[in-house]
């Protein structure tokens, strides 16, 4: 299992989550950190 950090929320942090969600696997888990509520 693989736990993926992102920090920051705006259009990149996003696209980001967004690319590494199709590679990963089913039990991986992805957390995107913004600043904003």
């Amino acid at each position: 299992m693989v736990h993926v950090v992102v920090l920051g929320a705006g259009l990149g942090g996003t696209l980001q989550a967004f690319e590494l969600k199709q590679d990963l696997g089913p039990d991986d888990r992805i957390t995107v950190i913004s600043d904003k509520p």
